[in-house]
């Protein structure tokens, strides 16, 4: 059934991605008296959405990893299916898949679309990115390498592009102590696929480890299907709902993502 005026749909790969960076967002819109609707496939974040009081729908058949074309075309007939149920008022979508498929979706849905690149990913297809930004009012980057970089490919316009301050995280929550927990230890916050830099984190600890052998590499992350041979003075702390509390306890924070994310 089609809602009423001023409703609003996010998009995005998952539930946890609205809760961990999107919270004040959403919730500015349900102070503003929007109807807000969420999007997103299955996790185990989705029980934890009945907190800001909007309503929320599984995006089935999504799988933000997949390239296989039968499950790519399900995965866009369930959110076509979707958003000409709710036809919302505004789209507002994250990450690739959401972004691309809300665009295709919009060219005969005809609503206002808002999508956010929040990194180009390991794959940058530029006919995909053209055809699913067509129809947006604006194109949100959160660096200014994407947003050059698509409007060289003329993937949007300069006119459309912004560029935003941040990625959604809160600094009332993220926020130093200045007191280190753990000085001669690196931190390593990532997945596992090697694209996200850890085999560079592997040759750097080997080279840490003779120049300074006391020294060590704490590693966060979602826990990998595949083996991972570690050095000694990395070690894995496996995924912690926590990061807010364990950013602070390090001095130095290690990223080296080997493809383009959003906010470098």
């Amino acid at each position: 059934t089609q809602t009423s005026s001023n409703s609003v749909v996010f998009v995005a790969n998952s539930f946890w991605n609205f809760y961990n960076y999107r919270k004040e967002l959403i919730s500015l819109f349900v102070e503003k008296e929007y109807q807000v609707i969420l999007v997103a496939p299955y996790d185990e974040y989705y029980n934890r959405i009945p907190f800001f009081q909007a309503q929320f729908i599984i995006w089935r058949h999504c799988q933000a990893s997949s390239l296989n074309p039968i499950k790519e075309i399900q995965s866009l007939l369930s959110l076509t299916i979707l958003l000409f149920k709710i036809r919302p008022d505004y789209i507002f979508s994250f990450t690739i898949k959401a972004n691309i498929y809300s665009g295709l979706i919009n060219f005969l849905l005809q609503t206002n679309h808002y999508p956010t690149i929040t990194g180009i990913g390991r794959y940058f297809i530029k006919i995909l990115y053209a055809l699913g930004l067509n129809t947006s009012k604006k194109v949100f980057f959160q660096n200014y390498s994407d947003a050059t970089l698509f409007i060289k490919e003329k993937i949007t316009s300069e006119k459309k592009a912004i560029i935003l301050p941040g990625s959604g995280v809160n600094p009332a929550i993220f926020k130093p102590t200045y007191k280190i927990t753990f000085p001669n230890t690196f931190l390593f916050v990532s997945r596992f696929p090697f694209e996200k830099g850890l085999n560079h984190i592997i040759e750097a600890s080997l080279l840490l480890k003779e120049s300074h052998p006391d020294w060590s590499i704490d590693f966060y992350g979602y826990p990998s299907q595949h083996y991972f041979k570690l050095p000694k003075n990395i070690i894995y702390k496996g995924f912690s709902q926590l990061m807010a509390q364990i950013y602070p306890q390090y001095g130095c924070f290690l990223y080296c993502s080997a493809y383009r994310e959003g906010l470098p």
